[in-house]
């Protein structure tokens, strides 16, 4: 809705991350694959930390333990749009992930 108001994709909230870092971070594949759709900028660096959405990623799959995340589906969009994941975070310890990541030569 905010996308069809007129928000830009990348428009800057808490932490000076967007909505693709924050969808990384808590593993929604649903509002990564819409806002990857919309252009979504992978390199952007959030204001606080200077990390990209992929970054949130890696460091969202250890700690941020959302109970509805699916970063299996997150890591699969990511490797799809070409993101560059940083290996400071891999492996990640969750053997469905990591799968992934080892089956496109990321791990």
């Amino acid at each position: 809705m905010l996308l069809a108001a007129g928000l830009p994709v990348d428009a800057r909230g808490d932490l000076g991350g967007t909505a693709l870092h924050w969808a990384c971070w808590k593993g929604y594949p649903d509002i990564v694959e819409i806002l990857l759709a919309h252009g979504a900028s992978l390199t952007i660096e959030d204001q606080q930390f200077h990390g990209t959405p992929p970054g949130w990623f890696g460091h969202g799959v250890h700690n941020c333990n959302e109970p509805g995340g699916d970063y299996v589906q997150v890591a699969r969009l990511l490797i799809a749009a070409s993101a560059t994941i940083p290996t400071v975070d891999l492996p990640t310890g969750q053997p469905e992930v990591d799968a992934v990541l080892r089956e496109h030569g990321l791990i």
